[in-house]
């Protein structure tokens, strides 16, 4: 089975997501990960940091 992790920034739209990707890809398991610290770390470096980078790829 195929499979795709969606990351977000924040639960508002997750619901939403996974309806989306059941009726687009009925056939791909879906794993969300919600982190909220990931725009706040975005917004105060102005880029993705070596840090989060690091996080994000590990």
């Amino acid at each position: 089975m195929k499979k795709i992790c969606i990351i977000q920034t924040g639960m508002s739209s997750s619901a939403e997501l996974t309806a989306l990707c059941a009726e687009i890809m009925p056939e791909v398991g879906v794993s969300q990960i919600i982190d909220d610290s990931i725009l706040k770390e975005i917004l105060a470096a102005g880029r993705i940091s070596p840090g989060l980078g690091r996080r994000m790829y590990s």
